[in-house]
């Protein structure tokens, strides 16, 4: 009998641990409802556009501690709900962030806390003076593409991506930065289309990542692309 309450007490303990250090939420599949919808850097209305959305677009995102926020789950931004179509709904559970306590800094802990800062105030005077036409190192780039069922046809693709930026020298500089790749398909009648996909995102040069989105879709609805071969693409700082 000791033994039985014993062991209900432990996981009454577990389940409550368990239920502190996970948050519960959604991942949606959603239709874009609104002839536009902007993709906002941060959940505010005032917040920088990073990018649009058309309606009828599917995608995914997750919903956050504020309900009228989503996060998109291809990390471009948030949008908000009241603008989408909710198709699907799947439980997810987040970690939150970690909790770091404060603790008074041992003699040899605050000499290396300042050593540390030392190294950052040095690196940081280590700027650049970005160039006009000059590459930007691509940190990752992720395609999806979508098909019809009916005419297993592709409807659309999309190549993002990831950058880093090099400490600018100023930073009230507005940099241009301009992706670009190259799509080659062919349809069912094994004719072939080259495609020249280019996007500009106009950021500041105190922000050292970004992203930026390429998107594909067919010259014609009735078009039947059968085979699509996208390029790695490349980056750059325009005029």
């Amino acid at each position: 009998m000791i033994i039985a309450r014993s062991f209900i007490i432990f996981m009454l303990l577990l389940i409550t641990t368990l239920s502190y250090q996970l948050s519960a939420a959604e991942r949606l599949e959603v239709e874009i409802r609104s002839t536009i919808l902007n993709i906002r850097e941060t959940r505010s209305t005032i917040s920088p556009v990073v990018g649009v959305l058309n309606q009828g677009d599917r995608l995914t995102a997750t919903t956050t501690d504020m309900r009228d926020w989503l996060n998109l789950d291809d990390g471009r931004g948030f949008i908000s709900i009241n603008y989408v179509y909710v198709l699907s709904e799947t439980p997810v559970l987040l970690a939150p962030p970690e909790e770091i306590e404060s603790q008074i800094p041992s003699p040899t802990e605050a000499n290396n806390a300042r050593l540390s800062e030392s190294l950052t105030k040095n690196a940081q005077q280590i700027c650049i003076q970005h160039k006009v036409n000059s590459p930007l190192p691509i940190d990752s780039s992720s395609k999806t593409c979508r098909k019809n069922l009916n005419t297993l046809g592709y409807e659309s693709c999309q190549l993002l991506f990831k950058l880093s930026l090099a400490n600018s020298c100023n930073d009230s500089e507005q940099l241009k930065v301009v992706c670009s790749a190259t799509t080659l398909t062919t349809d069912s009648q094994k004719n072939q289309a080259l495609y020249e996909l280019t996007n500009t995102r106009i950021i500041s040069s105190s922000v050292t990542e970004t992203t930026i989105l390429l998107e594909w879709f067919p010259a014609t609805e009735s078009a039947s692309i059968q085979k699509i071969e996208l390029s790695k693409g490349q980056c750059e700082i325009a005029l």
